[in-house]
């Protein structure tokens, strides 16, 4: 039985010389070390046969590396996970 909690969501983006960073971090059950080495692998899901097709991270994470950025999942049990995502700044864009 899963114990109540208050849901929490929330989402930050910082920009720097370097690049930019964005942050989507939840208060939910943590991801377990498991799921945490395929999470972005295509098709991979935790959810019952029919019932998702595994792809959302996957394609995301393809996404993210052919814009040159990486996409880092962070998660503590029993306190929160977190996505950081994070893009190089080209030198043309720090002229700005």
């Amino acid at each position: 039985m899963l114990k109540s909690f208050s849901a929490s969501l929330s989402a930050l983006c910082y920009f720097a010389c370097a690049g930019a960073e964005i942050r989507v971090k939840d208060n939910g059950p943590d991801i377990p070390e498991e799921a945490q080495k395929k999470i972005f692998e295509p098709f991979y899901t935790t959810k019952n046969s029919g019932e998702g097709t595994g792809l959302g991270l996957s394609v995301t994470f393809n996404i993210i590396k052919r814009l040159n950025g990486d996409l880092h999942l962070n998660t503590q049990p029993g306190e929160f996970t977190e996505f950081t995502i994070t893009f190089p700044v080209s030198s043309e864009e720090q002229a700005l």
